[in-house]
């Protein structure tokens, strides 16, 4: 990958992810699929392909009944990506992890963990956590589609939050989303370019016992107002973006 030249994805007609990027690459039924029956492509139009490891291909695309190949006619080139970031998700209720995972992945977020603090409402065995992990793996996929990235977050779900912090932060710069913090300018201004992991707690934020057992931690400030759950950290992963 050090070898091909960085280039920012085009704002194609589609964008798809595929095995490799090979000169010819058969796609799987699915985006075959949307390609042809939503999209209503024909052949001869053009779409960006991503094999999630940083790179892109320009392809042509040759439809035979509900199936499409593309046929390459641009080298690969490697994606331009910022600084690494990853978000801590406390957990809530409903789709609010699923409207913050696929925001945060347009916003280019390198990992996301959705993790049980003292205040989060919901509790999963191994197997709902699997499952969960697997659906938001499925909304990632379709925000990288959608925003042109070149890899996808990792996900993970159920870990404990003080824990994960802990295990984490040597090799993370990891803050903690607080009225009383500092702005991500200031943060962004001090830490050029070191990976950041930002924790966001859920609606009415982290316990006391959390906040002391975190009092190590940097804290950051999202703004003047009170932000919802699902609004905290969109704003965090945004601001911390807009100054990278």
């Amino acid at each position: 990958m050090n070898d091909l030249q960085a280039r920012p994805v085009p704002s194609s007609q589609s964008h798809v992810i595929v095995e490799c990027l090979d000169d010819v690459v058969a796609l799987d039924d699915a985006q075959s699929h949307h390609l042809v029956r939503v999209h209503r492509f024909r052949g001869g139009e053009t779409v960006t392909a991503t094999d999630l490891r940083g790179r892109w291909r320009a392809y042509g695309v040759n439809v035979t009944g509900k199936h499409v190949h593309l046929e390459a006619f641009d080298p690969a080139f490697e994606g331009i990506q910022g600084r690494p970031t990853r978000l801590l998700l406390a957990a809530t209720k409903g789709s609010k992890p699923d409207l913050v995972v696929r925001m945060a992945t347009e916003l280019g977020v390198h990992a996301i963990d959705l993790v049980i603090s003292e205040r989060s409402v919901v509790r999963w065995d191994d197997a709902k956590a699997r499952q969960i992990e697997r659906r938001l793996s499925d909304v990632a996929a379709g925000a990288v589609r959608q925003s042109r990235r070149v890899t996808a977050p990792q996900i993970s779900v159920g870990a404990a939050l003080v824990a994960l912090v802990g295990d984490i932060s040597s090799e993370w710069t990891v803050l903690i989303a607080d009225p009383g913090g500092q702005t991500a300018q200031v943060i962004s201004d001090e830490l050029p370019g070191a990976p950041i992991c930002v924790a966001v707690g859920p609606e009415g934020g982290f316990s006391p016992d959390e906040l002391t057992e975190l009092s190590a931690f940097r804290r950051l400030r999202l703004g003047a107002h009170v932000l919802r759950a699902e609004t905290a950290p969109i704003a965090a992963l945004g601001a911390l973006s807009g100054v990278v």
